[in-house]
């Protein structure tokens, strides 16, 4: 099968765009004032499109075309996702904040990673024109994907406007918590368990999932690592899909790519329970590739073979 065909309208993806460097040390070793480990002829080795940019580019590799909404500053960032021609940038780029993740590595494993996190007022000049940019994508997108890392990008006036226009589809994957957005059926509310029991407040799996089930009125999605998917909704309930057991490499990226291939899976027509199958065989393939890989076109045209 060759890549899917071009959707039309694009899915439209918006929220806190990010720089992933990784940068590789020779060797490390303990610092001799005894205040942590030098690394020794570090250097930076890749530069990815993270956060929302990511979840972009995990659905461009799909073949689905993309509209990405966000702020971006720095030119490195838009030069890598001008490689990618089904995504059609959105981005306030003049004098805009960067949000940028520094990971160091040696021997495979990251010793430390330095969070470059512009302030919350940073993003306060760009809101007016983000939110006009929107109302405009809104208007010719039918699903939508919030990618929320509490950076600052997102306001609730703009997740008011989503809940007004009400597209199709909503894919919600937040680090903060818009409820006005759960209460619509059009939501698909995706969480990692952590996340799950911080917006339940509830610490058993058990109660996490019934808690929860009440408060949503869309699809909840509950990732656990290597623990089945819950997934349903209040209608059906909640019931469980087993993941495949394969030892990660990394799972930084998972969850943007579980939710740009339930975004994609939706809105192509599938049902929830093949969406969820095809996320789950998706992050397999993703996790068992090194920092923040998305998903490969060739092994999307192979899990959707399968």
């Amino acid at each position: 099968m060759d890549r899917q065909p071009v959707q039309s309208p694009p899915i439209l993806v918006i929220g806190d765009v990010m720089l992933d460097v990784y940068a590789t040390a020779a060797h490390k070793r303990p610092s001799p004032e005894g205040s942590g480990v030098v690394l020794v002829n570090s250097h930076v080795a890749v530069t990815r499109p993270g956060g929302a940019a990511n979840v972009a580019v995990n659905v461009a590799h799909t073949g689905t075309a993309v509209r990405l909404l966000g702020v971006c500053g720095g030119p490195v960032l838009v030069t890598l996702l001008a490689q990618e021609p089904l995504i059609q940038l959105g981005l306030l780029t003049a004098d805009a904040p960067i949000c940028r993740k520094v990971r160091y590595q040696a021997g495979g494993a990251t010793v430390v990673r330095l969070d470059e996190d512009p302030a919350e007022d940073d993003y306060v000049p760009f809101h007016r024109s983000l939110a006009s940019l929107l109302a405009h994508a809104l208007r010719e997108s039918g699903t939508v994907v919030v990618s929320d890392y509490d950076k600052g990008t997102l306001t609730g006036d703009m997740m008011a406007l989503i809940k007004t226009v009400r597209p199709t589809r909503v894919i919600c994957d937040h680090k903060r918590v818009w409820y006005d957005l759960y209460a619509e059926p059009n939501a698909v509310v995706k969480m990692n368990m952590i996340e799950a029991k911080r917006l339940s407040g509830r610490s058993k799996p058990e109660d996490v999932r019934s808690t929860l089930l009440e408060r949503i009125a869309g699809t909840l999605v509950i990732t656990d690592g290597d623990k089945p998917v819950w997934y349903g909704t209040q209608g059906t309930g909640l019931v469980p899909r087993p993941v495949t057991r394969v030892k990660p490499i990394s799972v930084v990226g998972a969850g943007d790519t579980a939710a740009a291939v339930l975004a994609v899976a939706l809105s192509s027509g599938h049902p929830l329970d093949h969406a969820v199958e095809l996320m789950v065989a998706a992050c397999t393939a993703v996790i068992t590739q090194p920092g923040t890989t998305p998903l490969d076109p060739d092994s999307w045209r192979s899990i959707y073979q399968r």
